[in-house]
């Protein structure tokens, strides 16, 4: 990138999805940490570096924990920093801001249809909640130029993936018999690499502003389908007992677990049609290619850009 190029300032570089952004992004991205002890203020001023930024992709977060968090830690990391980030944008100039949310502020499942991007939202956690009164605190910038874009990913798979992912990929390369072979359920998930498209899209598109986008894979899949994909990519054959789903439900309730087993057999679909309507933007990788990526990964045989 040049001197005189206008930086696209992207929160979150080093993360999962920030590293496939930057990697897509080229040259024209810098990362922009949020982590330092001085006022975000600052931090802009210096990865600006005096030029005009083009927009701010913003990664940054706490991400969901199985761990308990107090709501406040959610909401200062989630809502808060978001929105002192986007006023000091705006205040230099930086009218485009793409805040990466999340599809939980639509629920934890969608029952027998997919969720749309102008359903009402129905959090159920303290992390959801925070992400979608970040959503509503951002909205309030608007009037005063804020470029505002909105993308609420599902379930992102590909190098580098943590979490759940990782932790049903653990389960699977140790060989271990999961109950989950009569789940018939269906999961949306979208690829890294054309999360980390539609984002760039998103920063620099003019039919982008106002627009609320949930990207997915042209096809939705159960848990057992990602499990034995999962099992192909790791080469470990995927064990899984055909255990009923009622039997899950209620192991979860006596355990306490009712989330996590939700999490596993539950629905959760989403309807991408505005970010492909309105930015043509169409999922280019399917599954077992983020997958196969997800294993090398995991193997230190491949970079995860």
């Amino acid at each position: 990138m040049s001197d005189s190029s206008p930086p696209l300032l992207v929160t979150g570089a080093t993360g999962f999805i920030g590293q496939h952004v930057m990697a897509n992004a080229g040259a024209r991205a810098v990362a922009l940490s949020l982590r330092a002890g001085d006022p975000v203020s600052d931090r802009l001023d210096r990865a600006l570096a005096g030029r005009p930024g083009a927009a701010v992709i913003h990664l940054a977060g706490r991400a969901h924990a199985s761990d308990p968090v107090a709501p406040e830690t959610y909401r200062h990391d989630n809502r808060d920093l978001p929105l002192a980030l986007a006023k000091a944008a705006l205040a230099r100039g930086v009218n485009r801001f793409v805040f990466v949310s999340t599809i939980a502020v639509h629920g934890a499942s969608s029952g027998a249809g997919a969720f749309h991007a102008g359903d009402r939202p129905n959090p159920q956690s303290a992390y959801a909640r925070a992400k979608l009164e970040a959503e509503e605190a951002l909205t309030g910038l608007v009037d005063q130029g804020l470029e505002l874009v909105i993308v609420r990913p599902p379930l992102v798979y590909g190098a580098g993936a943590k979490a759940n992912l990782a932790r049903l990929a653990d389960a699977v390369a140790r060989g271990l018999p999961l109950p989950l072979g009569a789940v018939r359920n269906r999961r949306s998930l979208v690829n890294a690499k054309d999360l980390a498209d539609l984002l760039l899209l998103a920063a620099s598109h003019p039919q982008a502003p106002g627009g609320i986008f949930l990207p997915a894979d042209r096809t939705p899949v159960s848990t057992a389908e990602l499990i034995r994909a999962l099992g192909e990519a790791l080469g470990k054959p995927a064990r899984l007992l055909p255990i009923p789903v009622a039997l899950l439900r209620l192991a979860g309730r006596l355990t306490r677990q009712t989330r996590t087993i939700g999490q596993l057999v539950d629905s959760l679909e989403v309807a991408p049609s505005p970010a492909i309507e309105r930015l043509a933007w169409v999922p280019r990788r399917g599954l077992a290619e983020g997958l196969a990526a997800f294993a090398a990964a995991r193997r230190g045989t491949v970079r995860t850009e």
